[in-house]
């Protein structure tokens, strides 16, 4: 299971357990444990999550990803075709942005600017939380969980830089294990259509 951060996924590892699977989440470079980073890609990001799947042991897994989560198992996918069981995409895409550039242009300066006028980042977390969680009231828990994974600036710029880069749709065609896609309804950064 993929995410800026593996306490994202708390409740799915129990339930999952519970069913008799074995999940196994990860926390990315600058999240969780690790160290502030400065940079980040998605086949750096990929070669992480492979060094986890190989040290677990684990032959061919069901790879599941959240958002950017998604695009990096996007990249397992691209990097190893056979090497997994099946994938879960949720809230996610295959590219990011659009053709022309326009809208990673206007994403990075939203994302940046902020800071460069020194807004602190749990400032800035709370406002970005607020728009990529929908309304339900059980959510108060997940705003908290999601302003910690927003806590380092170099990470976080680090973050906003590699999602512009992503486009794995040229592979999408290539992916040849059964892929379950999900989106939600008040998804508004990554709407169901």
């Amino acid at each position: 299971m993929a995410s800026a951060e593996r306490r994202a996924f708390g409740p799915q590892q129990r339930s999952f357990a519970r069913a008799g699977f074995r999940p196994v989440a990860v926390d990315l470079p600058g999240y969780g444990a690790w160290p502030a980073v400065a940079a980040l890609d998605f086949d750096t990001l990929a070669q992480d999550v492979e060094a986890v799947i190989a040290r677990a042991d684990l032959d061919r897994p069901v790879i599941l990803g959240h958002s950017m989560g998604g695009m990096i198992a996007q990249t397992l996918l691209r990097r190893r075709p056979q090497g997994y069981r099946a994938a879960v995409l949720a809230c996610t895409s295959a590219a990011f942005g659009s053709s022309s550039g326009e809208f990673q242009k206007k994403f990075l300066a939203d994302r940046l600017r902020p800071l460069e006028r020194g807004k602190s980042m749990p400032e800035l977390a709370a406002e970005i939380v607020e728009g990529l969680i929908g309304p339900a009231a059980i959510l108060w828990r997940a705003r908290s969980q999601s302003t910690a994974w927003l806590a380092c600036r170099s990470t976080y710029r680090a973050a906003v830089h590699c999602l512009i880069a992503f486009d794995e749709r040229g592979n999408l065609g290539q992916i040849e294990v059964p892929v379950l896609c999900l989106a939600g309804g008040h998804d508004a950064p990554r709407p169901p259509p």
